[in-house]
């Protein structure tokens, strides 16, 4: 029983997944970070999704930890990106405003797509774990 729930319930995550994929919704989350870390977020919780039926749990209890912390030092990143283009003397002129503007947007998409990409898997992964482990 519990393997059909959890296999139902993936199967229902992954076809929104793709949805917001197709829809343009959630690809933007991964292809607007510059660090590449939400790849590396999303696949580390995808990899202990995988692990959940054969009882690797103490693994999976680190990754959501690891996950939540990995998506918080992406923000931290994100940030420090965001403001690393921004000066004063940038800021003087409208045309040297626009490259710390787009230095802005850019930093401030890896922050909070770290940050979303790491929250939501390791819910997703504390759901899964909960379905797969409940009698």
């Amino acid at each position: 029983m519990n393997i059909l729930l959890f296999l139902s319930f993936n199967l229902a995550g992954f076809l929104a997944l793709f949805a917001g994929i197709f829809w343009g919704s959630v690809g933007n989350v991964f292809l607007l970070d510059s660090t590449g870390l939400t790849y590396l977020i999303g696949g580390w919780g995808l990899l202990a999704v995988l692990l959940i039926p054969i009882g690797c749990w103490r693994f999976v209890d680190y990754t959501r930890t690891f996950l939540v912390f990995l998506g918080l030092i992406g923000t931290v990143i994100g940030f420090m990106l965001a403001l690393s283009g921004v000066s004063v003397e940038a800021a003087a002129t409208p045309e040297s405003s626009a490259s710390s503007v787009a230095s802005l947007i850019s930093g401030l998409n890896t922050a909070f797509g770290t940050t979303l990409v790491g929250a939501v898997s390791s819910l997703w992964l504390g759901i899964n774990k909960m379905l797969f482990s409940s009698d």
